[in-house]
């Protein structure tokens, strides 16, 4: 038997050889999307918008009337 023929043989009936090698795709992938995340950047936007009309409300045990509408608006961006 020739040394390629035995290496050969070894791999094949190497059960932690043939993990490895089983494992060599998922760990590729992994290595590939750890390293996008650190490249490429994530952006997150939100907002929100409000509005309360005239008119009369009770806060606590007070009414409060409110003689003019407001508008209010959030904006965020990571």
């Amino acid at each position: 038997m020739s040394l390629a023929d035995a290496i050969a043989v070894a791999k094949e009936k190497n059960p932690a050889f043939q993990q490895a090698q089983n494992n060599r795709g998922p760990a590729a992938w992994a290595v590939r999307g750890a390293f996008t995340s650190l490249v490429i950047p994530s952006v997150t936007a939100s907002g929100s918008l409000g509005y309360t009309g005239s008119g009369s409300q009770t806060f606590l045990t007070q009414s409060v009337f409110q003689s003019g509408s407001t508008v209010s608006s959030f904006y965020d961006l990571d």
